[in-house]
């Protein structure tokens, strides 16, 4: 059966519905992932506990051999995690019984391309997420070199071996760079997700993403040994078909298009929201750039007021309701400020987009969608929270700070347009809180516009958690106060938001663990340097 024949035979009935469910475990349950690589179903759990703390995901041909339910052998189970998160996975591993084997040092013919690892697991890790070089033996030769900055293999007797690839952003930006689509599937925690489960297990097809050369020819020789037919350009047929996986469309991660088993559910004591809110907060869509290619489009989004990047696709479709001046206008604003690193077909930052899009009028931005901004929100919420009392920004640069927040709202928020008049911004500030014409009536100089910048952050931050309510009985309020730290005279903005206990659940699962009583109390303090 198909993977569409087992969906219908899910909705036949209650009865056939629940022998579906019970397959599902059996044959796409985590013991079907893991249990080449553990000795026990303890120890599965352990790694998916971690994996839940990290927001690792697995990926490669042992999810494509799950999901196909195909007879061959992986080499490797390939966990991907943040560089951050590198040396504790890896520590993990150790303690479940696998022993870090360094790569040998890679030569392209007579020239030394990368050193050979530390045998030390630490130092190996350190010295990989500082080189501009690390030594990813030949992972490159699969996936999207540029986003990755480590490679770490541990092995254990009897031949299983882990390969932990350490990613510079989020682990799916590296999936979306991998060769082809049949190879686009995760397993996170709690789920695996095909990204594009009719195209592989359905039509046994697998679109190719990557210029030619020696790596994709060997990918395209082993997926057609597998039963796949590997094609270079997207059918016409389902190009055109509304809906289809292939139609140029925005696609998100999770989306109805997508194939999503759930795996068992972890404790509850194992948080999830903080590791993989973002994950489904991740666009693209995939572009037929000239008669004999295709390619994955992407955007990543930065800053350093927010604790992860993000993997969006601005769709030019709604972007033509807008100004296209205006646009560009704030396309340029979030470049210059080093916050939007635009991403081509192969990784690479791209100086002319027409060679990815063919197209000029595709560069044009438009507001990604409630769901998404209401987690980058959140995700900055949970960043400042976790710094303590204060936050201090992490641009020392007088213009640098201004930048960041500027291009942070320009980028996240596209239809707040930019203006010299800093009236305006003031104006377009007040219609959308109308808190700050009763709270912040200083605010209408143009030296503290930086600070009606961060005024917006927080009362943004507010309003996605009121919208985790029902929005009666919350309460929230904005106090501004001058202090001086360190001989410098700085706004503290402190913000505390009052939620009843009724409406508590639905919020700590948004957003994370407060304090418990008869009202739960939010506090965040942001510090940013006055202008005045």
């Amino acid at each position: 059966m198909t993977p569409s024949d087992i969906e219908v035979f899910r909705k036949v009935s209650s009865s056939t519905r629940s022998q579906v469910q019970c397959y599902d475990r059996v044959v796409f349950g985590e013991n079907s992932i893991y249990g080449a690589f553990f000795t026990s179903p303890e120890d599965i759990l352990k790694f998916r506990i971690e994996q839940a703390a990290t927001g690792a995901i697995v990926s490669g041909s042992v999810i494509v051999k799950v999901l196909s339910r195909l007879r061959f052998k992986p080499a490797d189970l390939d966990v991907f995690v943040k560089g951050c998160h590198a040396l504790r996975v890896g520590n993990v591993l150790v303690l479940l019984g696998f022993k870090f084997a360094p790569l040998a040092a890679v030569r392209d013919g007579n020239r030394l391309r990368s050193v050979e690892q530390s045998p030390d697991f630490a130092a190996a890790v350190e010295t990989e997420l500082r080189s501009c070089n690390p030594n990813t033996g030949t992972v490159e030769d699969r996936y999207e070199n540029t986003t990755i900055a480590g490679v770490f293999n541990f092995e254990r007797e009897g031949g299983a071996r882990i390969q932990i690839v350490a990613t510079r952003g989020e682990p799916v930006e590296t999936i979306l760079g991998f060769h082809s689509t049949a190879v686009m599937n995760i397993a996170t925690a709690t789920q695996v997700i095909s990204l594009y489960p009719r195209t592989t297990f359905v039509h046994h097809k697998s679109l190719f993403l990557r210029p030619p050369n020696q790596a994709v020819f060997n990918a395209r020789v082993k997926y057609t040994s597998r039963g796949w037919s590997c094609v270079d350009t997207i059918p016409a047929v389902d190009y055109l078909e509304y809906g289809s996986e292939l139609s140029g469309c925005t696609r998100w991660v999770g989306d109805p298009r997508c194939w999503t088993i759930n795996l068992t559910p972890l404790p509850q004591d194992a948080s999830l929201d903080s590791a993989y809110a973002h994950l489904l907060t991740t666009s693209w869509n995939i572009r037929q750039i000239d008669a004999t290619s295709a390619r994955i489009v992407k955007t990543r989004l930065t800053s350093p007021l927010l604790s992860n990047s993000y993997v969006v696709t601005w769709e030019a479709e709604q972007a033509k309701h807008e100004d296209p001046d205006a646009s560009v206008e704030r396309q340029t604003i979030a470049i210059e400020a080093g916050v939007v690193e635009e991403t081509g077909p192969d990784g690479g930052s791209e100086v002319d987009d027409e060679s990815v899009t063919g197209s000029s009028s595709d560069l044009s931005e438009t507001s990604p969608s409630e769901h998404e901004c209401e987690v980058a929100a959140l995700d900055m919420w949970n960043y400042m929270a976790a710094k303590g009392d204060c936050y201090h920004g992490t641009i020392d640069d007088e213009n640098g700070l201004d930048q960041a927040v500027t291009a942070y709202i320009e980028g996240l928020y596209p239809y707040i347009r930019h203006s010299e008049t800093t009236d305006y911004n003031i104006l377009r500030l007040r219609r959308r809180f109308s808190v700050i014409p009763t709270l912040f009536p200083e605010i209408t100089e143009p030296a503290t516009l930086p600070t009606a910048h961060v005024v917006l952050l927080v009362l943004d931050c507010v309003q996605r958690v009121v919208s985790a309510c029902s929005g009666e009985d919350v309460k929230f309020n904005v106090q501004f106060t001058k202090r001086t730290i360190n001989g410098r005279e700085h706004i503290c903005t402190q913000c505390v938001i009052v939620v009843p206990t009724r409406e508590l659940k639905e919020v700590r699962r948004r957003v994370g663990n407060w304090t418990e009583g008869t009202f739960a109390y939010a506090r965040l303090t942001t510090i940013v340097r006055d202008f005045i």
